[in-house]
């Protein structure tokens, strides 16, 4: 009977310890976040993340890099474009803080070579964006050591994080 009971606890911690590794496989699998790369605004909407689309793409946009989270239905889209066809300065607003706003912009969750250009250079412009009136974003421009071409990154904002960063 001794051995039964030993090999039963034996079973049972085995199948515990299976179930928590699987439940922690699926926990960390689930919070990730898909990236992807275009290198134009018509690849970007022949693509099955196309559901992500915000309508900002101007016609010359090209190195696309789109990360969106999973888990929050959050994304950040960093692209360039010719200057001759940027994005009118009318539809973004001004932000709160640009302290605040910088802070924000180090602690983004992409590549430190897609936010270099954001991050360095005396030529950065912090904004908001709300699309459609009711989706947050908040928008760096950075000019490139090439005068002829802007660098943007667009980051979705939570409805709380509106209020600190956006006027």
């Amino acid at each position: 009977m001794s051995k039964f009971i030993k090999l039963t606890l034996k079973f049972v911690s085995f199948l515990c310890i299976t179930i928590f590794l699987v439940f922690l496989i699926f926990t960390f699998n689930y919070r990730s976040y898909n990236d992807y790369h275009y290198n134009s605004p018509e690849e970007f909407f022949n693509s099955e993340s196309f559901s992500w689309y915000v309508n900002i793409f101007p016609k010359s946009a090209n190195n696309i890099f789109l990360r969106a989270f999973i888990e929050t239905n959050e994304m950040i889209v960093v692209f360039d474009v010719n200057k001759t066809d940027e994005i009118p300065i009318s539809q973004f607003y001004k932000v709160a803080s640009i302290d605040r706003g910088m802070a924000f912009l180090k602690d983004v969750n992409i590549p430190g070579s897609k936010k270099q250009y954001f991050l360095e250079g005396g030529n950065l412009n912090l904004y908001c964006y709300i699309y459609q009136n009711q989706f947050p974003y908040l928008v760096s421009r950075s000019d490139s050591e090439n005068n002829d071409i802007a660098h943007y990154i667009f980051i979705s904002l939570r409805t709380d994080e509106v209020p600190e960063l956006c006027q």
